[in-house]
């Protein structure tokens, strides 16, 4: 009976096999490391948290190099060690590769899932299989080659490795600190060379016996096989396996996209078992970030959980969803499912995740620092100077590249700071389709260029050795200028800009000039002739090139001013920014006031109105200015008949020139005219810079409104005019007055109130 079962698995997998014509491939991340590396110890947990949450869709091996120092983990093997780092031709340490394309250093755990997913999109035409038999003094596996579509590659060899799944000391074996070490590569199988694959055909199976002794230094209960299928002339790894269960999420649903406020979205997830055992998996809901008002949840046999354990047999397939709420708050959210093996030892699993952004004003800003939170210099000035814009990390550049395109965003802000690869291919290909359709691009880091022309750089690709040359114009001359100030250059728009290079990390602010000659040098370095930033303009685009991070100017202000001066030249203005909305209630009725910051192409303001918050009708339309950078101030009375008390919802669809159309959040009013003279404490209290201020006023009277300081002498007039019977409030703007607390006070026909407020700054 237990041969008949195990006989059906075996069907049941192969028909996965033939009836899809198809097989997942299983990524290999390889990595060059030491034990007294200090990069090494500062970048390998990078590596580690993401094949911890990656597991199934990539597999690890490491390879230990003979420099900077000591490691007994190459000390153990040279010959292997070095065979592999040789045949990469890696110069330095930590260097890491996915399915054979050189990535450089692990630093950031998003750009592997990127380049990860990248790979993980192409099936593979053929499958491993690897199964071992382990005991504490021999090592015997076996590895099978199915063939499933014709491979296109040449030169193929299979290579397998025993590795140590996790190597600890007592104590660090090196001089960098580290102690525990992943997927150490112990011996090559058969040898370094491999076994040369000279074809496989679609049916085919070809069967590879492997088998060495167990050394002594090795814990033989903790070693794995890992097999792959690799092309000796272009190094790429076509498919590999592990002798464990594993597996990977999928879903036919976009999960990554632009989506609209208020809005719910259900994406469908399944794990299906193409093991010949049991997989015990928990499923969990991580948030990385989330708005406030927005809601992620798992769903599992329609039951909301936050984690759930279930069983996938052999050939079986489970479906989940995952299920995301927008609220009335524009931002994004990062979150994943993630799958954890229960039987694996080091309880690895895969996770699979989400990216929801809502589209905010018209500059894009891509997240390109290996996760180093530089950003937030940019988002200072870009909140200073008013500009909304939306932000995304690398890591989903490739997934949204067809809607980034649509969104058609006037502006491309590419911050790089100091981290790699400056680019993956996918970036590459976006924005090349970018500025052929007319866009611009700023972008800013500190080693972009040698991360693209070294020959040790992660970015060392000819896609993207063009994009330096052809639309940056960009010719790369030093690492390191060895000056530590800029200056604007007289007749460029950076013409008045000078600024010191700050320590926030190492400085290597490079040298660059016009690839064609033709582009405009902006910035050089202080008192010489060596040159920073550069301007290109391509037959429908412009670029900004700067060879620093921005973070790394020493002035806010400058900062700033860089920031402007970018904008301007690629003549980004200010959308239509509501910038206050409120109301008053009089005899009258009901009067709406707003304002706005700037305007772009605004045709004006629908009115609207509901008595239910839901279904709204237009009541009236206020005239725009067009387009200004002025500040500009709107009023509109509705005029209520009857004194009945009620609540009246109210919005503004603010309509452009084009047709399109956004609305305001919606305001409520409890209209009820007053019986007595009252003044409510402001909101929010403490405050900065801005605070509500709400008073109410029976009959047409005088009212007076004065802002005292703590020694009782007055500081500002709020209010000093006749109002009609009504409720009242006002925004009051700190402006220049100095943190502490103060006094404000209403006077009126003999009516008189005091509150106390609070400024925080």
């Amino acid at each position: 009976m237990k041969k008949i079962f195990l006989m059906l698995i075996l069907f049941a997998l192969t028909s996965i096999i033939y009836v899809d014509a198809q097989v997942r491939r299983i990524v290999l991340l390889e990595e060059a490391t030491n034990a007294s590396c200090t990069p090494c110890a500062q970048n390998n947990p990078n590596l580690q948290a993401f094949l911890s949450e990656n597991f199934g869709g990539v597999i690890s091996l490491r390879y230990h190099a003979w420099w900077p120092g000591t490691d007994p983990m190459y000390s153990l093997n040279p010959g292997d060690n070095s065979a592999r780092i040789n045949y990469y031709g890696i110069t330095g340490v930590p260097n890491y590769l996915i399915d054979g394309t050189n990535y450089g250093v692990p630093s950031s755990p998003e750009g592997m899932a990127s380049q990860m997913t990248e790979r993980l999109a192409l099936k593979s035409p053929v499958k491993i299989i690897v199964s071992a038999n382990i005991t504490s003094t021999t090592v015997d596996a076996v590895i099978k080659l199915i063939g499933i579509t014709p491979v296109a590659q040449t030169n193929l060899k299979l290579r397998s490795s025993v590795i140590e799944r996790w190597v600890h000391y007592a104590t660090p074996p090196g001089s960098n600190g580290e102690k525990d070490f992943q997927d150490v590569m112990r011996k090559l199988l058969p040898d370094a060379n491999g076994f040369t694959v000279s074809s496989i055909n679609p049916g085919d199976t070809l069967t590879y016996n492997v088998n060495t002794p167990v050394n002594s230094a090795w814990n033989w209960q903790d070693l794995a096989i890992v097999a792959w299928l690799q092309s000796d002339n272009t190094k790429e790894i076509i498919q590999s396996n592990i002798n464990l269960p594993t597996y990977i999420i999928e879903s036919d649903d976009q999960l990554a996209e632009f989506i609209e406020l208020n809005s719910t979205y259900t994406k469908t997830c399944r794990i299906t078992n193409d093991n010949s055992q049991t997989l015990n998996i928990r499923l969990k809901k991580k948030i990385a970030s989330i708005p406030s008002g927005w809601s992620y949840n798992l769903v599992y046999n329609s039951n909301n959980v936050d984690s759930v354990d279930i069983s996938i047999l052999p050939g079986e397939t489970k479906y989940f969803q995952m299920v995301i709420n927008s609220g009335a708050n524009p931002g994004s959210l990062k979150a994943k499912i993630f799958a954890q093996n229960l039987d694996d030892n080091y309880k690895y699993g895969f996770g699979i995740n989400y990216f929801g952004v809502v589209r905010q004003g018209d500059i894009l800003f891509v997240d390109d620092d290996g996760g180093a939170n530089y950003q937030n210099y940019y988002f200072a000035a870009f909140d200073s100077l008013g500009y909304k814009y939306t932000y995304i990390d690398q890591a989903y550049v490739g997934q949204l590249k067809p809607v980034l395109i649509s969104q058609n965003f006037p502006g491309i802000f590419w911050h790089c700071g100091w981290g790699f690869p400056a680019f993956v291919p996918a970036d590459v290909d976006f924005l090349k389709t970018y500025l052929n359709a007319g866009g611009q691009l700023f972008i800013a880091g500190q080693d972009i260029g040698w991360d693209i022309f070294d020959a040790s750089g992660s970015s060392n690709f000819p896609e993207a050795i063009d994009f330096y040359h052809n639309y940056l114009d960009a010719n790369y001359i030093a690492d390191n200028s060895g000056v530590y100030s800029m200056e604007g250059i007289a007749g460029t728009i950076f013409e008045g800009l000078s600024f010191n290079i700050g320590t926030i990390y190492s400085r290597y602010p490079e040298q660059i000039a016009s690839f064609s000659g033709n582009g405009t040098l902006l910035l050089k370095y202080t008192g010489t002739t060596k040159y920073g930033a550069i301007s290109h303009q391509g037959p429908n685009y412009k670029t900004i090139y700067l060879g620093i991070g921005l973070e790394q100017i020493t002035s806010a202000d400058a900062r700033e001013l860089l920031i402007l001066k970018t904008i301007n030249y690629f003549n980004i203005l200010v959308p239509v920014e509501l910038t206050s909305f409120s109301s008053s209630i009089s005899s009258e009725g009901i009067t709406l006031y707003w304002s706005t910051a700037s305007e772009l192409n605004n045709h004006g303001f629908e009115i609207e109105k509901s008595s239910d918050g839901v279904s709204f009708y237009t009541i009236g339309f206020v005239k725009g200015y067009g387009t200004t950078t002025e500040a500009r101030y709107y009023s509109f009375t509705d005029k209520i008949q009857g004194n009945a008390a009620s609540t009246i919802y109210y919005r503004l669809k603010q309509v452009d020139f084009d047709g399109k159309h956004k609305y305001s959040e919606v305001m409520t009013v409890d209209y009820d005219l007053p019986k007595e003279f009252s003044l409510d404490q402001n909101y929010p209290n403490p405050f900065n810079p801005s605070t509500t201020i709400k008073y109410s006023v029976p009959k047409e009277a005088v009212v007076t409104i004065k802002i005292y300081d703590l020694t009782g002498q007055e500081v500002v007039v709020l209010l000093n005019e006749v109002k009609k019977a009504g409720t009242y409030q006002f925004s009051f703007d700190s402006g220049k007055l100095a943190s502490g607390t103060y006094f404000y006070r209403m006077t009126s026909d003999g009516f008189s109130s005091v509150r106390k407020m609070t400024i925080l700054k």
